[in-house]
């Protein structure tokens, strides 16, 4: 028997050295698999009239909504409660804040929503025409809704328009926040607003503002109040070409196009980039980032940390 036992001791020691070995040499790899994140189906990306579009399932059929990160709800459209019979909630209005002004929108319950594999039962959005830049001889916008940020925050969110596609996580408290990408990237500290959307510290000629994280603004847009912090001479808009804007609820605007000598974002500097300048309210920021930065990069953000991680480009 001491023959037996001496024979089967070393057996079992060199696995377990070696496991020794690998948990003191990968202790994050370790961590992260026992707090893995949970990634949901992709969702394809559509772009209309340079807008972002995705599908959701409404009551077992399938619309676009446009993905709009600066808008602070999830909401359908006047032709969208109409086309599905969606019954008004009369316990909910809101007041909705848009580039063109506010308007009041009622609620609606709708009985079945799905979005990247998930479904909700019962859920209540607001009503608003969004028809942002429709022209007068082209047809209604294809656009039913659009997912806001109060849907978004509960989730990481990846947005990767050039290959048409975003990807939602939930990332659970002990998983740090980061991309799952291997290639370089930066990270921007950001701040979730009380309306849902992310505020990103940002930089032009010099001067530090704020601006909103935008996939529904087409352009950067700066607000016309907030040139003199812009470093900006009202007198120089003379010379800007101008274009008519559609805000929320089909409000009317005129916006100067204008270049700005840098916009920084975290450690990224844009030269002479084109803004809109707008005469528009917007209580939390002086700006808004849109598709002119967003449709260019791979872009992570991590609501509940507070964070952007932005892909940096190869090194060449």
């Amino acid at each position: 028997m001491l023959e037996i036992d001496l024979w089967f001791v070393p057996v079992p020691l060199r696995p377990l050295l070696l496991l020794a070995a690998w948990l003191l040499a990968c202790p994050a790899a370790i961590a992260q698999d026992a707090c893995p994140i949970e990634r949901f189906p992709d969702i394809s990306v559509t772009f209309i009239r340079n807008h972002p579009a995705v599908p959701v399932g409404i009551n077992g059929t399938y619309v676009f909504f446009m993905l709009d990160t600066g808008a602070s709800k999830t909401l359908v459209t006047p032709a969208t409660q109409a086309r599905f019979k969606l019954p008004f909630d009369a316990r909910f209005h809101d007041k909705m804040l848009g580039t063109g002004g506010s308007v009041t929108a009622p609620y609606v319950a709708v009985g079945r929503f799905e979005f990247s594999g998930q479904t909700y039962i019962n859920p209540t959005f607001p009503v608003l025409d969004i028809n942002r830049s429709r022209q007068r001889n082209e047809p209604p916008d294809l656009f039913a809704g659009v997912i806001g940020g109060d849907f978004l925050r509960n989730y990481d969110v990846e947005l990767d328009f050039a290959h048409d596609v975003m990807r939602l996580y939930r990332r659970p408290p002990c998983h740090p926040p980061h991309p799952t990408w291997d290639t370089p990237y930066q990270s921007v500290g950001v701040r979730l607003s009380a309306l849902n959307v992310l505020i990103v510290p940002v930089i032009v000629n010099g001067n530090p503002l704020r601006a909103v994280f935008d996939t529904g603004a087409a352009g950067t847009v700066l607000r016309l109040a907030a040139l003199p912090g812009a470093g900006i001479d009202p007198a120089s808009l003379r010379s800007d070409k101008t274009v008519g804007t559609l805000g929320a609820g089909g409000l009317q605007g005129k916006a100067w196009l204008h270049r700005v000598q840098t916009l920084d974002i975290g450690r990224e500097r844009l030269a002479s980039p084109l803004v809109w300048i707008e005469d528009f309210n917007l209580p939390v920021a002086e700006m808004l980032l849109g598709e002119s930065y967003i449709q260019a990069r791979k872009i992570w953000l991590a609501y509940s940390a507070n964070l952007m991680f932005v892909e940096l480009p190869p090194v060449r």
